[in-house]
């Protein structure tokens, strides 16, 4: 069938009559689909060529375009000038290009910077390391991680400091970050993820309730471990938060990574 495509059909719609249609989609995390239809406000209109619309899963919004043109190359010259628009308006949302995913993203990053991660997981259950180790070849740079889910783990195998625990609740900032410090202590990785949180449907209170997580992001820098924690609040049930926090932790490195660059 490949064969016959390249011989027969292709060149038949390349001469025409008719029109040749080139399609592309680019994929964003980080902003609801309405918030990304507006940013690409008249260049999602019905009557635009190439058009351009969005379709959302598990928080992922992908941007899909259709280029109409009467020549393949007149479509695809289209297809790539509004993809740049696209990306220009779109800026640091837009994470590939295609069908990669966030994990895809980070390991090709961390890849090109010779650096390894690891994780330390309590609400997420180990999700943030499954995304990262189904990827063939993570073992370049990922190292592994903790699902430290009780509290008495969180301080025997992190090395979070119980008084910490106490003082301020496992779901908080400091333990997000000690979490994340622990985990490159007992490695030689330099980069972490650390996420704690409350997944539900019980375990939430006025003060931290139910999708409420703190994300932290360690790193070597010199001689210093450093880690810096961000507070989300994902709607949803059990499972989507626990989703929506193993994505957000991964665009969180990402972010950082090509910031670095």
């Amino acid at each position: 069938m490949e064969k016959m495509a390249e011989r027969h059909i292709f060149p038949f719609v390349e001469r025409g009559p008719g029109m040749v249609v080139v399609a592309g989609s680019l994929v964003t995390f980080g902003a609801g689909e309405s918030i990304v239809a507006e940013k690409l406000g008249n260049l999602m209109r019905r009557d635009h060529n190439p058009l351009v619309g969005t379709t959302v899963s598990g928080g992922v919004v992908t941007i899909r375009l259709r280029s109409e043109a009467p020549t393949v190359a007149l479509a695809k010259k289209q297809l790539i000038q509004t993809m740049a628009i696209v990306r220009e308006q779109l800026g640091s949302l837009i994470f590939a290009e295609g069908s990669q995913t966030l994990a895809d993203v980070v390991g090709q990053l961390l890849k090109a910077k010779a650096g390894r991660l690891v994780t330390a997981e309590s609400c997420t259950g180990g999700l943030v390391a499954k995304m990262l180790s189904d990827i063939p070849g993570a073992s370049l740079w990922f190292d592994g991680g903790w699902v430290t889910y009780a509290n008495s783990m969180k301080a025997q195998e992190l090395s979070v400091p119980v008084s910490l625990i106490e003082r301020e609740g496992a779901v908080s900032e400091g333990v997000a970050c000690a979490m994340a410090e622990g985990a490159l202590k007992h490695t030689s990785a330099n980069y972490s993820l650390a996420v704690t949180g409350v997944a539900g449907p019980e375990g939430g209170t006025e003060e931290k309730p139910v999708g409420l997580v703190w994300i932290a992001l360690g790193c070597r820098e010199g001689d210093q471990l450093v880690a810096r924690a961000e507070c989300f609040r994902f709607p949803g049930g059990r499972e989507v938060i626990r989703d929506r926090a193993a994505k957000t932790a991964l665009n969180l490195l990402r972010l950082a990574l090509i910031k670095i660059d």
